[in-house]
């Protein structure tokens, strides 16, 4: 091996180390450096330089602190400046949410959205109201260091919208040049599913577990969260449960499919059940009539659980994880769904993963542009998720 080569594979190696102590102070908080070490696999004196290096370049505090009697030097993230921004572009609402690069809420805004709502319009929206959000706490748009956009849709590791029909005329790329005209900064653009499962686990609890997590609101989506990080998979599309084909010979899916989990399980399929004696009805009413108490829209909810369990149970049995949330709208309806969900996957699930904890999500409407923000401020520390 050449010089020139040897010299680039130990570069690589340190810039790998950096950003596993990196990872493990933003996933744990702080560690002293042996315990450092040892959630790192790294060597003493390998930690102790390259704490140094964080030190000298602002990335990590330090302090001295008493362990079983001896001295330690405990390592903290430093405060980055500058403002992150979470950006969720749903269905029927805009919402918004900026923080500091420690995950701290400054602000938080929503914005409904006309039904069918068209990319040049809604990017005026956001621009408007973040730069309005900017000016609220006080900052300039200078301040703005990241920007995260969530959509509901497959968005693959280019931050591009892989099947265009489901977002017809939205393109990842139109939209962030956009941002970038208007803000200064590149945001990237991802699932919301990804970013309201990033939400959840801030939880320190839950930052800890294997995660697989189920969003049941407008259609099915989901993540997975494996070893303190998303998994994001060959072309970042893990997670798309509603796109898992459940019926061969079902009705045709917006990906163009027959049969996925999204054409039984979806707010469209549930409104399509009620409209012969309903009427034209929304998700939030739907949900609302359940949560009242209403027989029918109760067990329509109660079914589309049942559906999305059938579907994810292999997923749980596939990756073990330590816990399920489950969050979007259709959880809001009452515990239904969640008894309806838990009891369908204890019936089908592999007897000895039978004891998962299946839990709500406890972010509420503001999960997708909360883990957006989360996503920015890890990329103002880090330069990465």
């Amino acid at each position: 091996m050449s010089g020139s080569a040897r010299s680039g594979s130990l570069s690589s190696l340190r810039q790998a180390n950096v950003n596993q102590v990196l990872k493990v102070l933003q996933r744990f908080g702080g560690m002293t450096q042996i315990e450092l070490a040892d959630a790192t696999n790294l060597s003493a004196a390998t930690i102790s330089s390259i704490v140094r290096e964080l030190t000298e370049k602002n990335k990590v505090v330090t302090k001295s602190v008493s362990r079983n009697n001896r001295h330690a030097l405990y390592v903290t993230l430093a405060q980055e400046g500058g403002i992150a921004a979470g950006v969720s572009i749903g269905t029927l609402d805009l919402r918004i949410v900026l923080g500091d690069s420690s995950g701290e809420v400054l602000c938080e805004k929503m914005m409904p959205l006309p039904v069918r709502h068209q990319p040049d319009s809604t990017v005026i929206c956001a621009l408007e109201l973040l730069r309005e959000m900017v000016e609220l706490v006080g900052s300039e748009i200078t301040d703005l260091k990241q920007v995260t956009i969530a959509l509901p849709a497959p968005i693959d590791l280019n931050s591009e919208v892989r099947v265009p029909e489901i977002m017809h005329g939205w393109s990842g790329k139109e939209i962030a040049d956009r941002f970038e005209r208007g803000t200064g900064v590149h945001p990237v653009i991802e699932n919301d599913a990804k970013m309201a499962c990033l939400a959840q686990v801030h939880d320190p609890e839950l930052r800890r577990q294997d995660v697989v997590y189920v969003n049941a609101g407008y259609e099915v989506g989901g993540a997975l969260y494996i070893n303190g990080r998303l998994y994001r998979g060959h072309d970042g599309l893990a997670g798309e449960f509603g796109h898992i084909q459940v019926d061969p010979n079902g009705a045709v899916c917006t990906c163009g499919r027959r049969g996925c989990l999204n054409t039984v399980a979806s707010a469209a399929h549930i409104i399509s059940l009620l409209r012969p004696s309903r009427g034209e009805m929304s998700l939030r009413d739907v949900v609302s009539d359940a949560k009242r108490g209403d027989l029918v829209c109760m067990r329509l909810i109660e079914d589309v659980a049942t559906q999305i369990a059938l579907a994810i149970e292999p997923v749980i049995t596939a990756f073990d994880p330590g816990v399920v949330i489950v969050g979007g709208e259709l959880t809001q309806a009452g515990d239904g769904f969640l008894v309806a969900l838990s009891q369908a996957l204890n019936k089908v699930m592999f007897p000895v993963l039978s004891d998962r904890r299946i839990i709500l999500g406890q972010c509420g409407d503001d999960a997708v542009s909360l883990g957006a923000m989360y996503s920015a401020a890890n990329r103002i520390i880090m330069g990465s998720d």
